[in-house]
């Protein structure tokens, strides 16, 4: 799962939520997005993380539960 504006530079199947600061459409986008590489047959998703303020950190919270807290920085 990526933002928009990444979706040029990935040479891999992608699913966008979203600008990377519209954390509003992100959370509206990221259970349908979850469900969508779910249906894709995807076995691994990385998720693009929004920064942890606001209402950001709500979107984080979400991403890191849908993963069983299996969080992988780089």
């Amino acid at each position: 799962m990526c933002y928009d504006e990444d979706i040029e530079k990935l040479e891999v199947p992608n699913i966008p939520i979203g600008h990377a600061e519209d954390y509003e459409m992100q959370s509206h986008k990221l259970f349908s997005s979850l469900r969508n590489a779910d249906e894709q047959g995807f076995e691994i998703v990385y998720a693009h993380c929004p920064k942890t303020d606001g209402m950001g950190l709500a979107v984080y919270n979400r991403i890191i539960r849908a993963a069983g807290f299996e969080v992988i920085a780089i």
